[in-house]
């Protein structure tokens, strides 16, 4: 997967916003007016059906995400103009290579993970292969994820505030 930021024009009225079909998830949104952005809370699937009139009108506030085969972003309050915006951090799948001069979609962090998870995933499934390499094979392939993923942690600092 790939996290990238993405846009959607607001329509007044209009609630619910189908997104790419490669869509996993969204980390956050806003809703962006007159360029200062505004987050938005994400509610679960019981919070958002528990809101009783859900055509009211205002500046988006609150989202809920329907994950579904091709998702779809559930504002509330409905937007009240079309001239607002929706920014969100999309989780993506990865695109498909589908010729031999594309490159993969990967970040360049994770090229050997990748490489040593496809080498000992093959290794399993080719008949004859040692034991012994099958192991190597595996270790390399868990210790290349282990450095890739401890790079992707959060750079920021942590900061609790009391509200």
């Amino acid at each position: 997967w790939t996290i990238k930021q993405r846009t959607v024009a607001m329509v007044s009225g209009d609630g619910e916003y189908d997104l790419g079909t490669d869509v996993i998830d969204v980390l956050s949104v806003v809703v962006r007016r007159d360029g200062t952005d505004f987050q938005l809370e994400r509610l679960s699937r019981d919070e958002f059906l528990n809101i009783p009139v859900k055509t009211t009108t205002g500046r988006s506030n609150q989202y809920f995400l329907d994950r579904q085969l091709t998702p779809n972003l559930k504002l509330w309050p409905v937007p009240e103009n079309s001239t607002d915006t929706i920014v969100y951090w999309a989780v993506s799948q990865n695109e498909d290579i589908t010729a031999s001069y594309q490159d993969t979609d990967v970040p360049y962090r994770w090229t050997e993970a990748m490489c040593a998870g496809l080498a000992s995933k093959l290794a399993l499934k080719l008949p004859n292969v040692p034991p012994q390499r099958l192991q190597i094979l595996l270790t390399q392939a868990e210790s290349a994820f282990q450095f890739a993923s401890d790079e992707e942690g959060e750079k920021a600092a942590l900061r609790i505030i009391p509200t």
